[in-house]
């Protein structure tokens, strides 16, 4: 198992997984969710929780914008990168008005506090295997 600290296409994936699964206009009411699925074998149950609401709406462009912005840094070895909201804003289909600021600021305030955890399982040598993870997005607005 790789103990490497930097987040890993898995980690990108489950934080997808997580804020894509609700695209509705108005806010979910749940403030946890599951979302189960299968790859290459292995069976994927992945748990979030968030004491802001589930995300929704703009939430999925801003964590794709997130991430673009850490690949375009080159995937820092602490994970962190500093952001302009105007850099960010210009990879969003938001317009650069103070209400869109506004909810760009919700957007993220709300996947910031989203955590989830993950248990993969597959058959192993003479039985099933498992692992659970736990992750969330850490980052300091200013």
């Amino acid at each position: 198992m790789d103990n490497s600290p930097r987040i890993s296409e898995l980690d990108l994936a489950r934080a997808g997984i997580v804020s894509a699964s609700q695209s509705a206009p108005l806010p979910p009411l749940d403030k946890e969710w599951t979302a189960r699925f299968e790859a290459n074998g292995v069976r994927y149950d992945v748990h979030g929780y968030s004491h802001r609401g589930r995300p929704f709406g703009i939430d999925g462009d801003l964590l794709l914008a997130l991430q673009t912005l850490f690949f375009q840094a080159g995937c820092p070895d602490d994970n962190r990168i500093k952001v302009s909201p105007t850099s960010l804003m210009r990879l969003l289909p938001l317009s650069r008005s103070g209400k869109d600021h506004v909810r760009m600021r919700e957007g993220l305030l709300r996947l910031a506090s989203v955590r989830s955890e993950m248990t993969a399982s597959w058959d192993g040598q003479n039985r099933r295997e498992h692992r659970t993870t736990s992750t969330g997005i850490d980052w300091t607005m200013t």
